[in-house]
């Protein structure tokens, strides 16, 4: 299919071709089964976008939600609403502590094979030296 003549068919849907332009059309929409085709989707397509009505929220939507935050700013002081939201952001901060300091026990636990407290926060010795030389423990090990 012709790109020249393709470009017409979209056109023609939204600008006003010249006499020329039209005439040319209509002989390749005579001319191609393929080009009937394409227009008779493009004009369903068309169809099916117009008739479907666009989702959005109702009119009174933003009332309602503007009613509903003064109703919970009425019913609250800062205070309160201070620490809801301090709750509210603590809750994700401590399990993932928690869940981290268990990881962290866990892996004291296995690399120490025994069950201990006092192996468990015990933390060992670092030396200087180690922290600027990780070869050493390679050596010791």
């Amino acid at each position: 299919m012709n790109k020249d003549i393709l470009n017409l068919l979209y056109r023609s849907f939204d600008v006003k071709l010249t006499e020329e332009e039209k005439h040319k059309l209509e002989q390749a929409l005579q001319n191609s089964d393929e080009l009937r085709r394409e227009k008779a989707q493009l004009i369903a397509m068309r169809k099916s976008i117009s008739e479907s009505s666009p989702k959005s929220f109702s009119h009174s939507f933003s009332d309602q939600i503007i009613h509903r935050l003064e109703e919970l700013r009425e019913s609250k002081n800062d205070y309160e609403i201070f620490f809801d939201t301090l709750f509210t952001i603590f809750r994700p901060v401590a399990v993932a502590t928690i869940l981290l300091m268990i990881t962290l026990v866990s892996i004291k636990f296995i690399k120490n094979d025994e069950v201990s407290l006092k192996n468990t926060i015990e933390l060992s010795e670092i030396y200087l030296d180690e922290v600027f030389d990780p070869l050493v423990d390679i050596v010791k090990e």
